[in-house]
């Protein structure tokens, strides 16, 4: 196998690691979500069922505070509560079997069913908008968040 090959399959092989920043959808639950309490505070569900879960449920349910804080009017924001939590679940496919009688004996195969495990993480953060004139302590200014983690989504 040639080494562009070899670096072409590495690449897509990569592709589906990293969390998506997007709405969450019935689909495709990798993503954002929120429910608004009032104008000025909401709360946000960042889920990701890909590699780099941990960090990046954090980090996507803080940039979605911050640029819901921006689209809202307001400067800064302030964590009110947060949980966090990682789940694994297991299922099994169906299993086939395929079978021949020849006179009165039957002969067949199984083939069992494929193993599926899927590892989930979840953090959910219900967040108080605030102006930079409140001067709330332990608010985060919207525009550092999004700034600090932008880049980190593609």
């Amino acid at each position: 196998m040639s080494k562009k090959l070899l670096i072409l399959l590495a690449a897509l092989t990569m592709v589906g690691c990293s969390t998506p920043y997007k709405a969450s959808s019935v689909w495709d639950p990798n993503g954002y979500s929120e429910v608004f309490l009032d104008k000025s505070r909401v709360v946000i569900t960042f889920t990701s069922t890909r590699q780099d879960r941990g960090e990046a449920v954090i980090r996507g349910a803080m940039l979605r505070a911050a640029e819901l804080a921006k689209e809202r009017g307001f400067d800064t924001f302030l964590v009110v509560s947060d949980s966090g939590n990682e789940s694994t679940s297991a299922f099994t496919t169906g299993g086939s079997y395929s079978g021949t009688t020849i006179g009165s004996q039957t002969f067949g195969t199984f083939t069992p069913g494929i193993p599926i495990i899927i590892n989930r993480a979840q953090q959910r953060l219900t967040v108080q908008f605030f102006n930079r004139t409140d001067q709330v302590a332990g608010a985060f200014s919207a525009e550092d968040v999004i700034r600090e983690n932008k880049q980190r989504f593609k």
